[in-house]
């Protein structure tokens, strides 16, 4: 998937807009390999925007059976109600 998560750091927050594939493809490391780069674990992130609710854009929410961003409160609005 060629798509770029978002990440801003506004005041105490840093908020993450999508989460990509996660491990599913093998692919979806990109954004674990690209926060590790610019020394940013998942924990600090505070809020995660996800755009709309496609796999390839929500699967990096979970790693496992657990939460990827374990301290995150996420946001995402039924798409059918835009």
């Amino acid at each position: 998937m060629g798509y770029k998560c978002l990440l801003i750091k506004k005041n105490n927050h840093l908020i993450l807009f999508d989460t990509g594939t996660g491990d599913i493809n093998g692919k979806g490391r990109k954004l674990f390999d690209v926060l590790f780069r610019v020394s940013i674990k998942p924990e600090p992130i505070t809020d995660i925007v996800i755009t709309h609710g496609h796999l390839d854009y929500i699967r990096g929410l979970v790693r496992g059976n657990k939460p990827t961003f374990s301290n995150a409160v996420v946001y995402l609005k039924k798409e059918h109600e835009f």
